[in-house]
């Protein structure tokens, strides 16, 4: 099971919240979120924005979780990428 998988289903839980209930929540189809609820495939990033409205859980650790890197977070790599370098460096060296 995925990190997002337990995310989103220990989140449902905690809020009460049945398949069908955060599926029309999401904006999607319950079948779907079981199966991400069980890891298999990711969902895209306008699912996972949705899931965060939906559940409300943390921007960066749900799209860290999902496998994606949080939009704002590309925006300055974008806007910076010498900054992108330096992280590299960072982590080479670690």
């Amino acid at each position: 099971m995925t990190s997002f998988a337990k995310l989103i289903k220990a989140k449902r839980r905690r809020r009460g919240l049945s398949l069908a209930s955060l599926a029309a929540l999401a904006r999607t189809s319950a079948p779907y979120l079981h199966r991400l609820e069980h890891g298999h495939g990711l969902p895209s990033d306008d699912l996972v924005r949705r899931l965060i409205d939906a559940l409300g859980l943390e921007v960066d650790k749900a799209f860290l979780a999902a496998g994606r890197v949080p939009p704002d977070v590309v925006r300055y790599f974008v806007r910076n990428p010498r900054a992108l370098d330096v992280v590299r460096r960072r982590m080479a060296a670690a």
